[in-house]
């Protein structure tokens, strides 16, 4: 018996959080000491490692974890307001009609 599971990750597979983790990343630069970033930026940096991208952004190693965990947090509020991509009801109501069991992996609290 062979089982069919497909499994996603929320933050921006299902749930568009791009312009959202845009504007919280500008908002905390300058706390952090680096620049705000536009969209030719985020297309740059997309082709980027971690280890890269923390090197170009001029962040102290130090306060990068810091950095990250206001990130989360700030993107946890504003979960609620999050909108899916358009398409995804169709798609996992075909998905569940072919009988994949679904599931969602996410480090978000709610």
């Amino acid at each position: 018996m062979t089982i069919k599971v497909v499994v996603f990750d929320f933050d921006g597979t299902i749930a568009d959080t791009h312009d959202t983790f845009v504007e919280i990343v500008n908002r905390l630069a300058k706390n952090f000491g680096y620049q705000p970033i536009n969209e030719e930026d985020l297309a740059r940096l997309k082709n980027l490692s971690s280890q890269e991208i923390i090197k170009q952004s001029q962040v102290s190693p130090v306060k990068i974890p810091f950095l990250l965990y206001r990130v989360k947090r700030e993107l946890n509020k504003q979960i609620e307001c999050l909108k899916p991509f358009h398409g995804w009801h169709h798609c996992l109501a075909t998905l569940k009609e072919r009988g994949y069991r679904l599931g969602i992996i996410t480090s978000n609290t709610k």
